[in-house]
């Protein structure tokens, strides 16, 4: 089939340039690189390693690439090939490059500039907004004839020619400054050839190319040409019926789609409603990591990219005789089916939307295979997780994914890289028994398909931190906090006013007595968790801040004014406590005494309309208030006064 293809390419070469100069008919002046490279890489033929685990620049194969998208460079990662680390059409220019100058195009120097008196056989362009690469194989004036691969979808190779002014959106070349090939006035097409109108005067140049690039669309009537996507918009120009035009942009609006084309050397939007839609389009649906092989009578999923303006998609499945087993329409980008005999089959998506009847995308026929559960080998094992991060005590749940549905999981299982750090049972549950960094793997024995994820356990903070009220002294503050799991002590640290932490203890339980404190002074705490673990110290991290504070003095003296039925009661006390509160009693009996009043912002209290002669006794408490809670002091010392 191979031969077969290579002997019409070139016999249409030699079609193709009988109009030409002697000079440019002559077979030598086609560089023998180029006409090696056809030999190698052939037209239509596919650039992947499919029936193969193994990646294969040199190397062709007769079917699409089921795993084209999504996939990484690395050699062997997915059925495309790959070449320098790049994969598809970059990875194909870049093969074809060096096969054609002899050295790795990343080495090349890269110019923004597109000028064809430059271009020389070899040099790789990137175009497209930075979406595609090809290899120049021939230059004749402003026209370049290429390879490239992936236009065609799935890896599909392609040798053509294009006028370098309808490029869309070049970005740069590369080019080997060491390349001595010369810019030899050749063209090397895979049909026909186009001689450019500077080297034919006689030949008048239509103003819009008869097979433009890009998605083409047909008119079926004269449409408008609008500024922009709407029938209120302007009127720039128009475009007659049966105009082939190519289609930059599709945008829906108002329930229209619409075409941004350029005609008659103006831009601007046409009805594609009123149009057929022919070839070309970028943006058709492509499969995503499909199953290679699948189990009989159990779910399986595919799933594709979407297409932007597409309101539905038809999913066909064939059997090996190419007859229709299974079809459904969705508006979703997947769909779920399950087959109950086995063998081979193929499926493909159609994109299609309701505002143009003609516009259908279809993927091309994916081949897979259906197999007893058995049988299937299991081809990528993912879990929900690439990494955890764990306290000691805490626990997780990996749950693993399996491609393809419905492959033997027999020889599946779960392991920890180090017990002492996670251990991870049949159902997936991880749980952190020790301080360190291990791995938990998810591993097929018969396959070898593995995944990981990296587990990294700490010690967690102590989650509340107390002081211990029913301990409240003058100079101590106890400290309680929860522990925990995994930790051997503590290390505890205090600040006062605007000073820095410092760690002022080290407790093996999680209760500790800060001693030697000031009176009625507020402190403030932390309190983190160690444990030792490869010879050294390990911490987690900190509790929550806890400000405490002692317990205030009582006023040590009282003092006292009286006359005509009332008495002042003064004392001495604290500057800094909240409030005071003063205390009554007739008889000077320890249960005897009544609380009459709260004093804020003073240190005396006048009490009146008292009985001239009669003798009354006295207590205070100084109490201070710290985030909301209150530290009283112990009742003073009991004080007497007799009434004038």
């Amino acid at each position: 089939m191979l031969k077969r293809i290579l002997c019409v390419l070139l016999c249409l070469l030699m079609l193709a340039a009988a109009p030409l100069s002697a000079a440019a008919a002559d077979a030598d002046s086609v560089p023998k690189v180029v006409l090696n490279l056809m030999k190698k890489f052939p037209h239509l033929a596919y650039w992947n390693h499919v029936g193969s685990p193994v990646n294969n620049p040199d190397g062709v194969t007769g079917l699409p690439c089921p795993t084209h998208v999504g996939c990484s460079w690395e050699p062997g990662a997915c059925s495309c090939n790959s070449f320098s680390n790049a994969i598809q059409c970059m990875g194909f220019a870049y093969k074809a490059g060096f096969e054609m100058v002899g050295s790795d195009p990343r080495s090349w120097e890269m110019s923004d500039t597109l000028d064809a008196s430059k271009l020389r056989v070899g040099d790789v362009i990137r175009y497209r907004g930075n979406r595609h690469s090809l290899a120049v194989t021939g230059v004749r004036g402003n026209v370049i004839s290429f390879v490239d691969c992936n236009w065609y979808p799935m890896c599909q190779i392609r040798w053509g020619y294009m006028d370098l002014n309808d490029m869309p959106s070049f970005t740069y070349v590369l080019h080997d400054p060491k390349n001595h090939m010369k810019n030899r006035n050749v063209t090397f097409f895979d049909g026909e050839s186009r001689r450019p109108s500077s080297q034919n005067p006689d030949v008048s140049t239509p103003e819009t190319p008869a097979v433009p690039d890009g998605e083409v669309w047909q008119t079926t009537g004269n449409m408008n040409l609008r500024k922009n996507t709407s029938t209120e918009s302007a009127v720039i120009g128009s475009v007659p019926e049966g105009s082939r035009v190519a289609v930059e942009k599709k945008k829906l609006n108002n329930g229209y789609l619409w075409g941004k084309v350029t005609y008659g050397r103006q831009t601007g939007w046409i009805a594609l409603d009123h149009c057929n839609y022919l070839s070309g389009a970028t943006d058709m649906p492509r499969f995503k990591a499909f199953p290679a092989e699948v189990a009989v009578k159990v779910d399986f999923t595919l799933s594709w990219t979407e297409v932007s303006g597409a309101d539905s998609y038809t999913v066909t499945l064939y059997n090996s005789a190419g007859k229709n087993v299974r079809q459904k329409t969705v508006t979703d980008a997947s769909a779920k089916f399950n087959l109950n005999e086995s063998g081979s089959y193929t499926a493909e998506v159609e994109s299609r939307s309701k505002h143009a009847e003609s516009w259908v995308l279809r993927s091309g026929k994916i081949p897979f295979a259906v197999k007893a559960a058995k049988d299937i080998q299991i081809e990528s094992i993912s879990l929900n997780q690439t990494s955890l991060r764990l306290e000691i005590g805490q626990t997780a749940r990996l749950i693993s994914s399996i491609l393809p549905e419905g492959a033997a999981t027999d020889h599946v299982a779960m392991f920890s890289g180090n017990p002492a750090v996670v251990t991870v049972d049949s159902t997936g549950l991880v749980r952190a028994v020790g301080f360190g960094e291990t791995m938990i793997a998810c591993s097929d024995a018969r396959s070898g398909r593995a995944a990981v994820c990296t587990v990294k356990v700490t010690l967690g903070a102590p989650k509340k931190l107390i002081q211990h009220m029913s301990k409240i002294r003058l100079h101590s503050i106890t400290l309680k906090w929860t522990a925990v799991p995994g930790a051997q002590s503590y290390q505890i640290f205090r600040k006062s006013g605007s000073d820095a932490f410092r760690q002022i203890a080290t407790s093996t339980e999680n209760l500790f007595t800060d001693e030697g404190l000031q009176a009625g002074t507020t402190y403030i705490y932390k309190v983190r968790a160690c444990t030792s673990a490869g010879g050294a110290t390990r911490t987690g991290g900190d509790s929550p801040i806890l400000t405490a504070a002692t317990r205030p003095e009582a006023p040590e003296k009282l003092k006292f004014a009286t006359k005509d039925g009332k008495v002042k009661v003064i004392w001495t006390g604290d500057k800094s406590a909240d409030h005071f509160c003063v205390y009554r009693s007739a008889t000077g009996k320890a249960n005897s005494f009544k609380k009459i009043a709260t004093v804020k912002g003073k240190n005396n209290y006048l009490l009146r309309g008292q009985t001239r002669g009669k003798v009354l006794y006295f207590k205070v408490v100084t109490v201070k208030v710290v985030d909301g809670r209150s530290y009283a002091s112990r009742l003073s010392k009991t004080f007497k006064v007799k009434v004038k």
